[in-house]
C-alpha cells in the first residue's frame, strides 16, 4: 500500500504508525537504517523553518517572514526558560553585575596606573642620568648617548625604548665595549623593574576589589535548584 523513502526516525515512525492502522508499508533505505542524521542527532534546538528564509519571504513578504521567524525564537526562549524563571534572572543579574564591575574597575584603576607610571618614569629617568654620568666611558660619548637616548625615549610614546637601536655600534676599544655593554644591561634592568613597580599598586588595588566582591556573594548566596 505504501512505501516509505528512508530508514531514519521519521520514516521508521512513519512505518510502523501505517503498519499499525493495517497498511502494508515497504520501507526504502539506500545504506542502513539509522546511520544518518537520526542515528548522531547532537539534539540541538535551531530557530527558524525546514525552508530558506528567502522561500518564505517570497511566500509571506518581508515582515510576515520576520515575524514567522521571530515566533520560532520565542518558543524556543520560552521552552528553554519553562519552569526557570528564578534561575534566569539570577544568571542574568550576575553577568551585568559582572560587566558593570568590570567597567567599575577599569575606571577606578586607569588613574591609579597612570599615576604610577608617571612616577616610575620620573624615577628611571634619574637613575638613567646617574647611570650614564658613572659610566666608565669618554665624556664625549656620554653627551652623544645621551642625545641618542632622550630621541629614543621621545620616539617610543610611552612604549619601552630599544636601547639596543639608541646605543648603536660599540666602541672598538675592549674595556669600552664592556662598559657599553654593562651600561646597557643596567638601564634596561631599570627600565623593566620601573613597569613592573608601576603594575603593582594597581594589581594590589584590583585584587582588593575582587575580594571586596566575594563579599556580598558569600553574604547573599542561596541554592538554586536547576
Amino acid at each position: 500500500d505504501v512505501a516509505v523513502v528512508g530508514g531514519g526516525l521519521a520514516g521508521l515512525s512513519a512505518a510502523l504508525e501505517l503498519a499499525d492502522r493495517g497498511c502494508t508499508v515497504r520501507l526504502l533505505e539506500a545504506g542502513r537504517v539509522g546511520q544518518g542524521a537520526s542515528g548522531r542527532n547532537g539534539g540541538q534546538a535551531i530557530h527558524g523553518l525546514a525552508c530558506d528564509i528567502g522561500e518564505i519571504e517570497r511566500q509571506l513578504g518581508d515582515g510576515a517572514a520576520r515575524d514567522v521567524f521571530g515566533m520560532t525564537i520565542e518558543a524556543l526562549t520560552a521552552s528553554a526558560l519553562k519552569g526557570r524563571s528564578p534561575q534566569a534572572v539570577h544568571g542574568g543579574w550576575t553577568l551585568a553585575a559582572r560587566h558593570v564591575g568590570l567597567v567599575i574597575g577599569i575606571v577606578a584603576l586607569t588613574p591609579l596606573f597612570t599615576q604610577q607610571l608617571a612616577v616610575q618614569q620620573e624615577q628611571v629617568e634619574r637613575q638613567g642620568v646617574t647611570l650614564l654620568l658613572d659610566a666608565p666611558l669618554p665624556l664625549s660619548e656620554r653627551v652623544a648617548l645621551a642625545g641618542r637616548l632622550g630621541d629614543a625615549i621621545s620616539g617610543a610614546s610611552g612604549r619601552i625604548p630599544d636601547l639596543e637601536e639608541a646605543f648603536g655600534r660599540p666602541p672598538d676599544d675592549p674595556e669600552q665595549a664592556a662598559a657599553w655593554r654593562g651600561l646597557i644591561d643596567r638601564l634596561d634592568r631599570a627600565i623593566r623593574e620601573a613597569a613592573t613597580a608601576a603594575a603593582a599598586w594597581p594589581f594590589l588595588a584590583a585584587a582588593a576589589l575582587v575580594l571586596l566582591a566575594l563579599v556580598p556573594i558569600v553574604a547573599g548566596r542561596r541554592r538554586i535548584d536547576l
